[in-house]
């Protein structure tokens, strides 16, 4: 077991000297790419929680792994879209265009407070866009905002041995255009009912819900015949919790509580460039 420091207001000198001091042990190696240094610890005995409220005081994050990725060995990325690749939540920003943004976000709370389940949340607040016109999603794909770090990381991941893919609650209109133009490898989105160049509020087929995306990694990992163990997922909330627990390397990015409380690991503080140092080499 490896304990991997990352930091992005510190130096990879700095880094390597705070960590050493609080861990009392020498590192394995440090580096610094895009913007993110990093120092690589063997894991001791420490309780990875306490050892974590330490770094966040630094604004450094500690992310806990088996083995390190290796460029030469094929690998695979998984992610979820909306506030871990973008800030937005799709969803809400529907609402808005429909000027139903109260009413969609009253089910968000029901589901938040454990009254509706991931289905029933969707289609509740699905209904709600009927009428509004599918040209909508040209307008607001072009609004998107990326979190930090995930065009420098969706470039550079390219030129790696690598398998890249999102797993999201948003929508396929959204996810075609942002697949296309990223270089996804693969995706899974819902699909919305659209009848007349209007939507019905209607969602069809199989709905990206927690087991889904779980499936979805596992497919994928048979698919193109990659080790667990080279496989990492990324999400923000609990929807993406069961997918992190089965990935190789599973962590949260911009992570709420609720997901927190399932998980090991997460990032708080560095962008997404931070995920290039699962590498060794």
């Amino acid at each position: 077991m490896f304990l991997l420091v990352l930091s992005a207001v510190h130096s990879e000198k700095e880094l390597k000297d705070i960590s050493e001091s609080i861990l009392r042990r020498n590192s394995v190696r440090f580096s610094s790419m895009y913007g993110v240094s990093s120092a690589v610890f063997s894991a001791g005995s420490e309780n990875i929680y306490e050892i974590r409220k330490k770094f966040s005081e630094l604004r450094a994050d500690i992310v806990s792994v088996k083995s390190f990725f290796r460029r030469e060995r094929k690998t695979l990325f998984s992610f979820d879209m909306d506030s871990t690749l973008i800030e937005q939540e799709v969803i809400d920003e529907l609402a808005g265009y429909a000027g139903v943004f109260d009413e969609v976000a009253k089910v968000t709370e029901e589901a938040m407070q454990g009254k509706l389940d991931f289905r029933e949340a969707l289609e509740k607040r699905c209904a709600f866009l009927s009428g509004l016109s599918a040209d909508v999603f040209d307008s607001l794909y072009s609004k998107l905002v990326m979190n930090e770090g995930v065009p420098e990381f969706l470039s550079e991941i390219r030129k790696y041995n690598s398998v890249t893919a999102v797993f999201s609650g948003g929508f396929v209109p959204i996810l075609e255009k942002f697949c296309r133009d990223y270089g996804i490898t693969e995706f899974r989105a819902n699909s919305l009912e659209t009848v007349s160049g209007k939507l019905t509020g209607k969602v069809l087929g199989e709905i990206v819900d927690r087991d889904r995306k779980k499936k979805s990694l596992i497919e994928l990992r048979e698919k193109y015949g990659i080790l667990n163990s080279d496989t990492a997922a990324c999400g923000d909330g609990s929807n993406d919790a069961e997918m992190i627990k089965e990935a190789g390397i599973g962590l949260g990015f911009h992570a709420k509580e609720g997901l927190k409380k399932n998980i090991q690991n997460w990032m708080d503080y560095v962008p997404l460039t931070g995920l290039l140092h699962l590498y060794e080499n």
